[in-house]
């Protein structure tokens, strides 16, 4: 998909709707940018762990970011910070 955004007064991008969607951005939703010269890349934070990833009863829901994920670790990492909090039964 292409774009073509207007830079505001205050130096702002505004993503239209479709733009939105298609990236997968949300209100409050965290991007990183890689700033060159001659252009601008800006991609979704794949590492941004927020309460939208979790479900209705509290487990952790991963997003899907295209890379290589072990799950058991991910499970032991959320144990081992459960427990730390005093969470843990």
């Amino acid at each position: 998909m292409e774009a073509t955004l207007t830079i505001d007064e205050a130096g702002r991008i505004n993503l239209p709707e479709s733009a939105r969607r298609v990236f997968g951005a949300e209100v409050g939703c965290t991007v990183r940018a890689e700033i060159n010269r001659d252009h601008i890349e800006i991609f979704r934070d794949a590492f941004e762990a927020s309460d939208t990833m979790r479900s209705p009863v509290g487990r952790l829901v991963l997003a899907p970011s295209g890379m290589a994920m072990d799950s058991a670790s991910a499970v032991r990492a959320e144990r081992d910070a459960m427990e730390g909090r005093g969470l843990r039964r």
